[in-house]
């Protein structure tokens, strides 16, 4: 079976869209300009929605796959993600600590033993999953983003100014964000980070454990999506894959704007930006490169993109790398920068070198590196054929 060429220009999008969120943490700038706003806006949340609905239509892809050639599904599968969950093991320990792919296996388990239930199951599963990720979203959980919080005490801001370099809180009580100099809590040697992310290692996995219900929800609809006719260029494929664009349009992208800029007139869709409005504009973000894929604008972009979704792995992983050896104390030491444009102009370079590097691998290689040891290992859970 070919590759659908636009899944890959998707995984590539979503790879780099997440660099640019977790961009910011690597070079420490708090200017708060225009600029660092836009791109919260544009990325916090909403390619980490888009790389979930990405491994959804994954899943299903290879389900099918399987099953046309008589492999067994749920092994070959299961152990693809306890595979998955080894790597984003060794990535949050020695590389960093917002890794995804640990609740990305997780829940690919579970969607597993899923999607080859009636729909009606699928959807009741989605359905409660939503239920259980909104009320964990405004409930009274321990990760919970909804709710007043009581006011800092004069005590509290005194013990938070000590941390953060004596400035964060002016004469009056307030955050003073042009003046303040943070103190970030990350060791500068790579042991001592390495140390750290093992002391706190529940800490550090709270989101990844927290997000377990959306995920399943957004694995489940990437699957149902794929056994609708998503995936093609027939004319029943190009309404799905419209419909898809549509519901981003008209229901995330109103929401985001709502959010961002009327956020006290709509407070609570505020504290729902990341975890609840931001997978509905995924939608969006999968519709339009449906749509561009299908133009050939800005073809050398899009191949760029293309080699990068189809070494996902490697380039998730080397971003990440990259960015570290750039970034904390024990490489070149360049954070924090001055200014929101450098870290901007820091994701545009990193993002660059990794079109440019996937693309030359790519034309002497049929897979990433990462990807390569993935087929060999994951060969082991297929059946032994007959010798002679």
């Amino acid at each position: 079976m070919n590759r659908f060429r636009a899944l890959d220009i998707a995984r590539g999008v979503a790879i780099l869209g997440t660099l640019g969120t977790n961009i910011w943490i690597f070079t420490r700038t708090m200017e708060m300009t225009w600029l660092s706003a836009l791109s919260s806006a544009l990325t916090n949340g909403k390619f980490l929605g888009l790389l979930t609905l990405m491994f959804g239509i994954g899943m299903q892809l290879k389900h099918d796959s399987l099953q046309r050639r008589g492999l067994p599904w749920r092994r070959i599968y299961i152990w693809s993600m306890i595979l998955l969950f080894l790597d984003g093991f060794l990535h949050y320990v020695f590389v960093f600590e917002f890794d995804v792919l640990m609740s990305y296996a997780f829940v690919g388990i579970i969607a597993s033993l899923l999607i080859t239930r009636s729909k009606k199951v699928i959807l009741s599963v989605i359905i409660l999953s939503l239920a259980v990720h909104g009320f964990s979203q405004f409930g009274p959980t321990p990760w919970s983003i909804g709710g007043e919080e009581p006011p800092l005490t004069a005590e509290e801001k005194r013990t938070l100014n000590e941390r953060f370099g004596g400035t964060l809180f002016d004469d009056r009580g307030e955050i003073d964000w042009s003046e303040a100099e943070y103190e970030w809590d990350i060791a500068e040697t790579y042991v001592g980070q390495v140390q750290d992310r093992l002391a706190h290692f529940w800490e550090g996995r709270q989101e990844a454990i927290m997000i377990i219900p959306m995920n399943l929800a957004l694995f489940l609809i990437g699957a149902l999506l794929v056994q609708a006719g998503l995936i093609g260029t027939d004319r029943r494929a190009r309404t799905l894959q419209r419909r898809v664009l549509l519901f981003g349009l008209l229901v995330g992208v109103p929401l985001l704007l709502l959010s961002e800029y009327l956020p006290d007139r709509f407070p609570s869709l505020g504290m729902a930006g990341r975890y609840i409005i931001a997978p509905m504009v995924a939608f969006f973000y999968l519709g339009l490169v449906f749509l561009w894929e299908r133009t050939r604008f800005l073809p050398i972009l899009q191949s760029g993109l293309e080699h990068v979704g189809k070494m996902a792995l490697t380039c998730y992983i080397g971003q990440n790398v990259i960015s570290s050896i750039l970034f904390y104390e024990w490489g070149f030491g360049l954070a924090p920068l001055e200014s929101d444009a450098q870290t901007v102009l820091a994701w545009a370079c990193i993002g660059f070198t990794l079109m440019l590097l996937s693309t030359i691998w790519l034309r002497y290689f049929e897979r990433g590196p990462i990807e390569s040891l993935w087929k060999k290992a994951e060969a082991l859970a297929y059946p032994k054929r007959p010798t002679a």
